[in-house]
């Protein structure tokens, strides 16, 4: 390793018991490395420890001893088993001293939300001596020093918290420190409908053209999400710099491209939605109410979302979508005929722009060599009529119901996008 990359080099360490229990998902390491990397430093590994002195000892010596920067999360909390700072404070030699000013920013923290005060949360304010607090102005309880040749980092557990720290102060920190220059900007593309491996191949030529440019690629089944980061000395050459690559990560990816950073598929369906004052309503078979389900989980969703129907057996079908016992007879509830059917009855009792549909075999059984374990159609009606689509699908029952659930909401979003598949709606 040269000395330019060793300077980029980051350790991370989380501490509770909690995450060796396997009680809580280590979302902050995942959430760390992801930025870290996105912003062009290499990790150079992932330590969890528990509530435990002498393991919080030999993971900060050995990781200050190997890296200029070391990023640790969780035991700052008021709890006797937070013991983070204490060991610290031990570890290191350096007396912990009382921030007055992060003390009356606890006491009106907490006077802002109606909880009482204890004095547990006394024991937040003392931070080790010849530390300073990443955030001066604000309530959380990170702080930072210097230990040997290392800059430690030490942010809350808290995954919320630690996002936010993380992000707008120990990055920027970091990268400042490193030489590198001392603006960023990071933006995140959801991407469906292409695997990671073809994201790759379409835009990773990208990054050798544009040096200041970093590209991560993170698979989020069924989408992909793609890190795009750009450096520069100022604001205006970074945004310069993010306006040409976005634009061309967009003409390379196409319609494949949905949303960025926090959008998700359904909220961007649904600002679809609600700008076009159009209306939904959706009738789902072997998702079992998993498509209405992620429509209503976006605030607002009464302005466009009329009604969702789990029409899961075929007297079901029938009596509330109207379809024709003949279809059914004659084609079977997994086919065409009967998806196209179900958006159709759906949006016609409904009254809605469009009507959805989607009915298959989620498995581990019920397939047949002629409609194996994944066989799902899709179905979508407007007033100009209906059209459908088999797909084969692969995985367990809960990855064929997340991936339809998936691709039912692409169709309205090509559908309103005028993708030519869908040019008879």
């Amino acid at each position: 390793m040269n000395t330019a990359e060793k300077r980029t080099q980051f350790e991370v360490i989380t501490i509770g018991n909690e995450i060796l229990s396997g009680a809580v998902s280590n979302l902050n390491a995942r959430y760390a490395c992801k930025r870290l990397s996105a912003a062009g430093f290499r990790i150079r590994g992932i330590v969890s420890v528990g509530d435990v002195f002498e393991d919080i000892r030999d993971a900060l010596l050995r990781a200050v001893d190997n890296s200029p920067f070391v990023l640790v999360t969780g035991g700052l909390g008021p709890t006797p088993d937070d013991i983070t700072t204490r060991s610290v404070a031990e570890i290191f030699g350096r007396p912990l001293r009382l921030d007055a000013h992060l003390l009356e920013s606890i006491r009106e923290h907490l006077e802002r939300r109606n909880l009482p005060w204890s004095k547990d949360f006394e024991r937040l304010a003392y931070l080790p001596e010849r530390s300073g607090r990443i955030d001066p102005a604000g309530d959380m309880c990170g702080y930072m020093l210097q230990e040997r040749d290392a800059t430690v980092f030490f942010l809350p557990g808290v995954p919320e918290e630690m996002n936010r720290l993380l992000d707008e102060f120990v990055i920027p920190y970091a990268l400042r420190n490193t030489g590198a220059p001392c603006r960023l900007a990071v933006r995140l593309y959801k991407v469906f409908g292409i695997h990671e491996q073809a994201v790759a191949e379409a835009i990773r030529d990208l990054e050798h053209s544009y040096s200041d440019a970093f590209i991560g690629y993170y698979p989020q089944y069924p989408e992909v999400h793609v890190s795009l980061t750009v450096f520069g000395e100022t604001r205006e050459e970074v945004d310069s710099r993010l306006e040409t690559l976005d634009r061309l990560i967009r003409d390379r990816l196409g319609h494949r491209v949905f949303g960025n950073d926090q959008q998700t598929l359904e909220s961007v369906v649904g600002d679809l939605l609600r700008s076009r004052k159009a209306s939904l309503a959706v009738a789902e078979s072997c998702t079992g109410g998993l498509i209405g389900h992620r429509i209503t989980s976006v605030p607002g969703s009464s302005d466009y979302f009329e009604r969702g129907v789990i029409a899961y057996s075929n007297r079901t079908k029938m009596d509330l979508l109207g379809v024709d016992p003949a279809v059914l007879e004659a084609h079977g509830a997994v086919s065409a005929e009967c998806a196209e059917a179900m958006a159709v009855g759906v949006r016609t009792s409904a009254g809605t722009t469009f009507g959805l549909s989607c009915t298959g075999i989620a498995g581990p059984g019920g397939g047949s060599e002629e409609k194996p374990v994944g066989t799902v159609h899709i179905g979508l009606a407007s007033e100009k009529g209906a059209t459908s689509k088999k797909y084969q699908f692969f995985g367990t029952r809960e990855q064929v119901k997340i991936i339809t659930s998936e691709t039912a909401l692409h169709w309205i979003w090509r559908a309103m996008n005028h993708d030519p598949f869908f040019h008879r709606l």
